[in-house]
């Protein structure tokens, strides 16, 4: 059977292979990729003989199998949504020790048994060595910091 005056299967290969390098060259959302697919299982259909009525129905079966089925599956394996945190980045959130006073202008404490240089949040705060606090950011070298709140319990 000719479509546009080639073979069924190569015209369908053709479609395949542009649908392909669409999907690689311009998106990467996976809609393109999936007619290509498609039009692969519609390729193999035509080289076994199948008339255009039933290539045009694998296609058709084939493109809608993998937009509803396999690119969301696919999708879910490309998307990474959590960033792992690296260095510092990942400090933040946990809790410090003060070892040497910290206030606006400096200090010492303990991060997961690391000595930073701290700051706190607070312009007006005054923290204690011993007490233990939260560190909420860094700006440059300081690891800055806020006094815990204290747990109620409700």
């Amino acid at each position: 059977m000719d479509i546009f005056g080639l073979e069924g299967w190569l015209f369908w290969f053709l479609l395949g292979m542009a649908m392909l390098g669409a999907e690689v060259l311009i998106a990467f959302t996976l809609y393109a990729g999936s007619v290509a697919l498609a039009a692969l299982v519609a390729s193999v259909v035509a080289a076994l003989g199948a008339s255009i009525e039933v290539q045009i129905l694998s296609f058709s079966i084939a493109a809608a199998l993998s937009l509803l089925v396999v690119r969301p599956i696919a999708r879910k394996h490309l998307i990474v949504e959590d960033k792992v945190k690296v260095g510092h980045e990942a400090l933040v959130g946990e809790r410090a020790v003060v070892l040497q006073e910290v206030s606006v202008d400096g200090g010492r404490v303990k991060i997961e048994g690391d000595v930073w240089s701290a700051r706190v949040v607070d312009e007006d705060a005054i923290l204690p060595a011993g007490e233990r606090v939260a560190v909420v950011g860094f700006r440059g070298a300081f690891a800055i910091v806020a006094a815990e709140r204290p747990q109620t319990d409700a």
